[in-house]
């Protein structure tokens, strides 16, 4: 879910903001907002409670 998160940011910046993003900011913020979330993501992954039917609920509403 953190892949489909960073895609659809650097989509959003790259595609749809209406300001133009220059390369250096791009090259600025992508590796901080990436930082972020793979250490969110290796936290997260020390978590050792089961997957069950809330986490699945969410999940099915990020999707969609």
């Amino acid at each position: 879910m953190l892949s489909i998160y960073f895609l659809r940011l650097l989509l959003t910046q790259f595609v749809f903001l209406k300001r133009a993003v220059g390369w250096g900011e791009a090259f600025m913020i992508v590796p901080w907002v990436l930082c972020i979330y793979l250490l969110l993501a290796i936290v997260g992954g020390r978590n050792s409670a089961p997957f069950g039917a809330v986490a699945g609920v969410g999940a099915g509403l990020f999707v969609f």
